[in-house]
């Protein structure tokens, strides 16, 4: 079974929504949607999500170093463009989306 990780902050409107939409048209194919659950992090942890759609890392630092730990571990990340910065030299974004205004954070081509 493949997640859908939401990192977000107080929305009231978006993140139910989305976590529904995921759900309802990813359950005949095994995927399914919740809330970025974090408690700490340790390095070697695998990674528990396929995608995390990131919505707050830009004003907590913490979030941002889970979410690059994350990719490095095969997890995709999807980052609103207008809130990243440069990436590390360890990530890349590679495939923007264009009309959408959000980039996808990975650690290389994925086969």
């Amino acid at each position: 079974m493949k997640k859908v990780g939401l990192l977000c902050g107080r929305e009231y409107s978006f993140p139910p929504a989305f976590i529904e939409r995921v759900k309802t048209l990813g359950a005949k194919d095994g995927v399914t949607a919740e809330f970025v659950k974090l408690g700490g992090t340790r390095m070697g942890e695998p990674a528990r999500y396929s995608v995390i759609v990131d919505r707050i890392s830009h004003e907590v630092e913490y979030y941002r170093g889970y979410l690059k730990h994350a990719v490095l571990q095969g997890t995709y990340g999807v980052i609103p463009a207008t809130w990243i910065s440069p990436p590390s030299r360890s990530t890349t974004w590679n495939i923007p989306w264009t009309g959408t205004g959000c980039s996808i954070m990975s650690d290389g081509p994925r086969s």
